[in-house]
């Protein structure tokens, strides 16, 4: 008799599982693409390539 009614649970468990499926919250809506406008930066990175090179020749000059 147990065993007839745990196989009965486990059958109304598996059951019930899609209905329980899900949940109850908001629905996620698409949001507007924002773009922004890409910044120059090159200028900043071409010091520093500069700097760097110059401190390289300076080390390997002062060997």
């Amino acid at each position: 008799m147990s065993r007839l009614f745990a196989g009965a649970v486990v059958a109304a468990t598996i059951a019930a599982t899609p209905a329980l499926s899900g949940k109850l919250s908001d629905p996620v809506l698409e949001q507007d693409l924002i773009i922004a406008e890409a910044e120059n930066d090159t200028a900043q990175i071409d010091t520093l390539l500069v700097a760097l090179t110059l401190a390289l020749v300076m080390v390997s000059l002062g060997n």
